[in-house]
């Protein structure tokens, strides 16, 4: 028959491992928020970023813990990332500020960047910064240049000397060139590209396709050439300078593909080149994310286990030498239950590092570390040190290698405490409802049984 103390000891030993899960919970998130891991490893992933973008190499150090480089002996990524990617980063980084992205210090404060919001971001800076070593300011201005003569020459044609036809035809070839030309001067001022352009500015700019312009113009060249062979005197002489003016616009048309392609296709490239690098940094941000959290809840699970002095074979020990403390413990698991239920973690929008999410980490520490003791474990003090330091803690006649054994013991029951804790206070959670489950099941099963046994007590044997 299935012992069911074993099973109320495991109930026990599960509650205390979560009531410990709560307190390394509420600390690695105090930690988290206190020293802004998440917007520190995020502000890294985005020099990865860039450096892909602007094909700079990065340092090897740049895959370093962000905590790491926190250390006042260490240069910090920015330091130490081409200037280039810098420039780039700063200018990022500031119009990120001017959206509210930002500690209470001040500083620049990101939980997460979505790649529609990095690149709306990106359209607010100037073109240079994502085009270094590219004059984009000077291509752009000859692509002007061009179109200011453009229509000039456009305004020199005089369309009245135009029959019927060739004249809807030279109007049809405005329509498609004024949208053009009306861009490019929204990004001037007094013929000179505006200082303050974004690169917004230059996306709103409509794609020059100029393959049913050139038809346009074939047609009406023709149709010139056809007016021209029936015109005489001053007609016959305005209509070829209307003709070679026509030649005009197609050499100015030309030149004109040519430069916008030049000034405009790099920022193009360069934007799309951030939408594709982004879903693979981010996956590696991802992973140096959970990797790191990982490591550093280990790290805090054995600060904990040692301060708590939680060596679990002692615990175990202890819960099932004593039926009152194992039935205390078991008793406390609805309030332990609740504890980890009011103590879950926060949303990722919600991680911003304020003095108020601090109090709150360090209260739920609290909170978690009363409700530890009220199992009646204690932690380390600083007697249990000092006893141990001057070998008072150990029976007079036990020899030096017992002594070692003992503190083996200790330590062993300290690093397996810490390999529980690790899988972190959802799983014991779940794994003590699971436990209440099976108990539960086993209780009904043993009433069903008793009642069964009790109806047919009385029946006669045949």
């Amino acid at each position: 028959m299935f012992n069911s103390s074993i099973l109320d000891n495991l109930i026990a030993l599960v509650v205390v491992i979560l009531a410990l899960s709560l307190i390394v919970q509420s600390v690695q998130q105090g930690f988290k928020k206190l020293l802004k891991i998440k917007s520190r490893q995020l502000e890294e992933s985005l020099l990865d970023l860039f450096e892909n973008v602007l094909a700079k190499a990065g340092t090897e150090e740049s895959a370093v813990s962000p905590i790491l480089n926190m250390l006042p002996f260490r240069r910090s990524s920015i330091d130490k990332t081409p200037a280039d990617v810098k420039i780039l980063y700063t200018a990022v980084q500031d119009e990120f500020k001017k959206l509210g992205r930002v500690a209470q210090s001040g500083k620049l404060m990101l939980d997460s960047i979505a790649k529609e919001d990095l690149l709306k971001v990106l359209r607010k800076i100037a073109p240079g910064n994502l085009l270094p070593g590219i004059n984009f300011g000077e291509s752009l201005q000859t692509a002007c240049d061009q179109i200011t003569q453009l229509d000039k020459i456009l305004q020199g044609i005089d369309a009245n000397l135009l029959s019927g036809a060739a004249s809807a035809k030279f109007a049809a070839l405005r329509d498609h060139l004024t949208p053009i030309i009306n861009d490019f001067s929204a990004v001037t001022t007094g013929g000179k590209v505006n200082p303050g352009l974004a690169i917004e500015h230059v996306l709103e700019m409509r794609q020059i396709s100029l393959t049913g312009v050139f038809d346009l113009l074939g047609e009406l060249q023709d149709s010139v050439e056809k007016q021209y062979q029936t015109a005489s005197g001053p007609d016959k002489i305005a209509l070829d300078a209307l003709s070679a003016g026509l030649r005009d616009v197609a050499a100015k048309l030309n030149e004109l593909r040519q430069h916008v392609d030049a000034a405009l296709a790099p920022l193009r490239t360069r934007i799309a080149q951030v939408d594709t690098w982004f879903d693979t940094v981010m996956q590696s941000f991802d992973e140096r994310y959970t990797r790191g959290m990982k490591t550093w809840g280990l790290v805090i699970s054995f600060v904990v286990v040692v301060i708590m002095n939680a060596n679990v074979f002692e615990i175990y020990r202890n819960i099932t030498g004593n039926d009152q403390a194992r039935n205390s413990i078991i008793q406390m698991a609805d309030t332990v239950k609740k504890a980890a239920l009011s103590a879950a973690p926060a949303a990722p929008d919600q991680q911003t590092a304020t003095i108020n999410t601090i109090k709150d980490s360090v209260n739920q520490t609290q909170q978690s570390v009363n409700l530890y003791q009220q199992f009646q474990f204690q932690p380390l003090t600083w007697n249990v040190i000092s006893n141990w330091l001057n070998g008072k803690c150990y029976a007079k006649d036990e020899t030096p290698w017992g002594k070692r054994g003992d503190d083996l013991r200790v330590l062993l029951g300290w690093i397996f405490m810490t390999m529980l804790l690790s899988v972190g206070a959802p799983f014991w959670e779940d794994a003590l409802e699971s436990l209440f489950g099976v108990k539960n099941l086993i209780r009904r099963k043993g009433s069903i049984k008793n009642v069964e046994g009790e109806s047919g007590a009385g029946n006669p044997k045949s």
